[in-house]
């Protein structure tokens, strides 16, 4: 503030560029979204469920669910002393779609029964035992999903993972909690039905489940996979501090002019450290100037600061054509000279006995990938150049720590969906009995991961920390449409009906649900497509394309599978 009332009346802008600003930039974005994006996603919920149910108890029990499980959420997140951070700051919205979407299946069911000539109670019975037994499996499995995330080393993930995972458990209990006593009380008689056109939908399950279709939809989808397999192999996990706003964002503006006019806008270190007194000796000396060289080099960094390139520049102002003193008297006479200075430089670059320096430099922003791998060639050169003395080197900074932790994070991220993908068909193997239902669930929602992974490797694009949360959560959405679809498919087998038939029952009856809950999703995601900060719009886009492609694989591939075997239903066994 001092700075701008100094500078108000002269023709110049002033931006700040460097870390601490650019957090500042995102958490002040981040802030502004979270009180634009949760109302907006309030009104799309009611204003979604309102059309779909055209009831007013509809949307107040759904919002009432979503505030449970936001303020049980929030609840904890108190308990545990903690603060909403980068991550974290996207829960509510991500909670209030899960939420709805489990909503969904459970209003469609008892809707579905009132209809069919059940009274309210026993509607609601019913629904609280069929559709609460798979919500609560659905359930569990996304809150394997997030839970997955506390297998990560870094605290962040840690913490996303469990406040997610707790919120989707506790959300489940909000529903069974409010959702029936609403019905209870309210009565809320039959919804009209709409006659739709969706027989095609029927007429492309019937042809995923009849023998020559089952096996042209099970090749193509494994085709599918392998070639999006291999694409997904190949995606690119990379992290620029850059990319996490807008181009014309000031603090961008500022970096840009940094990194192009000036040294740069990253600052990054290399630290030296030896024995007393080692580098007040043309050796020590030596080892700084060629690493501060190697850093002009490779890094392209055209400031690099060390004790070497003060005591250099002092004794060629002394007339020396040395880049370097080469004797112990000509270097103690120089830092009588450069001690001397008012900025205490010699202190900033060395310590008091001498075993401890410091390179300072700055980069432009040159990516996590190239950052590491320059600090990978760096500890080479270095080791290289100081085996024959005890000066041990490493590179060290704000630049290279912040960005090892974010493609270490997106990593994780990735390591997570797969063991959360374990978990998940053992789950399903546990609850439905049947090792080739759990092997049959493993298609449907491997291949929206694979697909997401797929078109970063053909855009060209980095993966980046925040969207790779949608793989998470992609996991478990994906999971919940199939078991919902199971569940009903075991139910319609207990009836006594033929393997093929139960599929296509199975698909009429929650069809409908399965749309909507995944229109709900989408909307939830595409919300984040407004956001001010880059990574939210590219969470919001690949939450869109992964929930779609859940959605076609289990309406194509799930009753494909289903039909190569014959389930047993859970109910008939021991």
């Amino acid at each position: 503030q001092l700075i701008d009332q100094r500078f108000a009346d002269q023709p110049a802008e002033i931006h700040y560029a460097g870390i601490a600003f650019t957090r500042i930039g995102i958490l002040t974005l981040m802030m502004q979204d979270l009180l634009m994006l949760v109302p907006l996603t309030g009104i799309a919920i009611a204003i979604f469920s309102l059309w779909l149910f055209r009831r007013w108890l509809v949307v107040w029990a759904t919002l009432l669910t979503t505030l449970f499980g936001l303020a049980c959420t929030i609840g904890v997140m108190g308990l545990n002393d903690d603060d909403i951070n980068q991550l974290t700051l996207t829960f509510p919205v991500l909670l209030m779609v899960i939420i709805v979407a489990n909503s969904i299946h459970f209003f469609h069911r008892y809707f579905r029964e009132i209809g069919n000539g059940q009274s309210v109670a026993t509607a609601v019975r019913m629904t609280a035992v069929q559709v609460g037994q798979s919500a609560f499996l659905s359930c569990f499995t996304t809150m394997i999903g997030f839970y997955a995330l506390m297998t990560a080393d870094m605290a962040i993930l840690r913490s996303f993972g469990f406040y997610l995972g707790s919120g989707v458990l506790m959300s489940y209990i909000g529903m069974l909690l409010v959702i029936p006593a609403c019905l209870l009380l309210a009565a809320p008689a039959p919804v009209p039905q709409r006659h739709d056109d969706n027989d095609w939908l029927q007429r492309m399950v019937g042809f995923c489940i009849a023998p020559r279709g089952r096996r042209q939809v099970t090749m193509a989808g494994v085709a599918v996979l392998l070639a999006g397999s291999w694409l997904a192999s190949h995606a690119d996990y990379d992290y620029f501090l850059s990319d996490m706003l807008d181009d014309d964002h000031p603090q961008v503006l500022a970096g840009n002019v940094l990194d192009t006019e000036l040294a740069g806008a990253l600052p990054v270190e290399i630290s030296l450290l030896g024995e007393a007194g080692d580098f007040r000796t043309p050796q020590g000396l030596f080892i700084l100037h060629q690493l501060g060289e190697w850093l002009q080099r490779e890094a392209g960094s055209n400031s690099v600061l060390s004790l070497a390139s003060v005591l250099g520049s002092l004794n060629q102002a002394m007339g020396s054509d040395k880049a370097l003193p080469d004797d112990a008297n000509a270097i103690a006479q120089l830092l009588l000279l450069a001690e001397g200075s008012s900025d205490g430089i010699v202190q900033q670059l060395v310590s008091e006995d001498f075993s401890h320096a410091r390179i300072k430099s700055n980069l432009p922003d040159l990516g996590a990938e190239r950052i590491m791998q320059l600090q990978t060639r760096l500890h080479h050169y270095a080791a290289e150049l100081t085996k024959d003395s005890n000066i041990r080197v490493r590179m060290t900074g704000e630049i290279p720590v912040a960005y090892e932790g974010m493609n270490k994070l997106t990593h994780e991220l990735i390591d997570s969906v797969l063991t959360a993908m374990v978990f998940v068909v053992l789950t399903i193997f546990v609850v439905f009995r049947d090792i080739r239902l759990a092997l049959g669930s493993i298609f449907p929602n491997l291949l929206p991961i694979v697909f997401g992974l797929g078109i970063y490797a053909l855009s060209g694009q980095a993966l980046n920390p925040l969207p790779g949360i949608a793989f998470c959560i992609a996991i478990g959405i994906a999971v919940d449409d199939t078991v919902h679809l199971f569940a009903r498919f075991n139910e319609e087998l207990a009836k006594g009906s033929e393997r093929n038939q139960a599929i296509l029952d199975a698909v009429r009856e929650v069809k409908g649900a399965l749309v909507s809950s995944s229109v709900m999703l989408t909307a939830g995601f595409a919300v984040f497509l407004l956001s001010a900060f880059t990574w939210n719009r590219e969470l919001g886009m690949l939450g869109v394309v992964l929930i779609l492609s859940a959605l076609a694989a289990d309406l194509v591939f799930t009753p494909a599978i289903l039909s190569f075997q014959r389930a047993t239903p859970a109910l008939d066994k021991p």
